[in-house]
């Protein structure tokens, strides 16, 4: 759908899980060599951190991720929060609106607007 309306970014959001409850923390991918990409899920990584929703920075990275390698965009996926984890699950139930606005944040950084 964002390929057919000509959208100039997309942006795939998730909740990271692992069987693991230890495992907590922010990610956000971009498709390998995706320079554009890469700025772009940089641009959300640190406006999720500079919100104060986080301080456990699994940094950005990237995958071969259908969502990033299909999109004739740039394209990022944020891996908001580990679902096992007590403290990132009570994130993910309480602070929607925070992510949300995060994520929108570094989206009009990248985009250059304000």
């Amino acid at each position: 759908m964002a390929n057919s309306v000509n959208a100039d970014v997309f942006v795939s959001i998730h909740c990271n899980s692992f069987k693991d409850g230890s495992a907590h923390g922010v990610e956000t991918y971009s498709y390998p060599g995706s320079v554009k990409g890469a700025v772009l899920a940089k641009c959300i990584q640190d406006s999720v951190l500079e919100s104060g929703l986080y301080t456990a920075d699994r940094g950005t990275k990237t995958a071969n991720f259908a969502v990033l390698r299909q999109t004739k965009m740039p394209a990022a996926l944020i891996e908001m929060a580990f679902i096992k984890n007590k403290q990132d699950s009570d994130l993910l139930k309480y602070k929607q609106n925070e992510f949300a606005q995060a994520i929108a944040k570094g989206i009009l950084k990248y985009l250059n607007t304000k």
